[in-house]
């Protein structure tokens, strides 16, 4: 029970990733707060949560707003009492982003709104509910994107590749406070978008090759998430873990020179 006693906000909490978070984290003794636009999806986790005998609360939350996002966290803290864990997974790409040059600027804004600005937000807000119960640990969510060159997903980069920066940063000013700043940089995932933009061709079969141990289980990137959730990573922080079998590190497609 690496998480007893503890209290763990996860934004997209919903489904794919974020489902899969709010699973492991409950299994390991932590009470979950379901922060997700999808009402009907975030509800329904809630149930079959509490059914199973673990602590859980769904508040509907858009990441992109402040007003949002602050009753988010009260409600939250005012449930439980306190919050120990920050899990930014709420994110994502647009089958619309492209190079710098022909990306519509509405693509560009909504991958930062949806990644930076809601990340920022949401640590914004949380960071006095972990001041107050003495520390904690923020998990953010990068991308691999964020780490390689990526053409293609020029705003989805961007945006990825300033929540690696922000999480070193937050990472030295919040030591102090005993709080730990640690993001996960996911390569592709299988969740149900990600499977369908594979079978509809949106994402590049190069790209795929390059997992050497195929697509990432949303199980896998939840266990990370435990992992820099826990005390067990009590050593680590303004670290980005990547999660990506092999793809960062892989010039091969499927035992050939790319």
């Amino acid at each position: 029970m690496m998480l007893r006693g503890k209290v763990a906000y996860i934004t997209g909490g919903s489904a794919g990733i974020g489902e899969a978070a709010c699973h492991g984290f409950a299994a390991q003794g932590a009470a979950v707060v379901i922060a997700d636009v999808d009402a009907e999806g975030g509800s329904a986790l809630a149930e079959a949560l509490r059914g199973a005998g673990h602590r859980c609360l769904f508040v509907e939350t858009d990441v992109r707003s402040d007003d949002s996002v602050a009753r988010s966290i009260a409600g939250a803290e005012a449930q439980f009492g306190r919050i120990d864990i920050l899990y930014n997974n709420a994110g994502g790409s647009s089958a619309g982003d492209g190079p710098v040059s022909d990306t519509p600027m509405e693509v560009f804004r909504a991958a930062y709104e949806v990644n930076v600005l809601g990340t920022w937000l949401v640590c914004r807000h949380g960071i006095a509910a972990l001041r107050r119960g003495g520390g904690g640990a923020i998990i953010n969510t990068s991308s691999t994107a964020a780490l390689i060159g990526h053409p293609g997903y020029d705003a989805y980069t961007a945006a990825k590749g300033a929540v690696a920066s922000l999480t070193r940063s937050m990472a030295v000013s919040l030591a102090a406070d005993n709080i730990r700043v640690n993001a996960i940089a996911p390569g592709a995932t299988g969740t149900r978008r990600v499977t369908q933009y594979a079978a509809d061709g949106k994402i590049r079969s190069s790209w795929m090759d390059r997992h050497l141990l195929g697509l990432i289980d949303p199980a896998d990137i939840a266990s990370a998430a435990l992992f820099l959730a826990s005390d067990a990573s009590r050593g680590m922080t303004g670290q980005v873990m990547v999660v990506d079998g092999g793809a960062t590190i892989s010039a091969v497609s499927r035992g050939q020179c790319a």
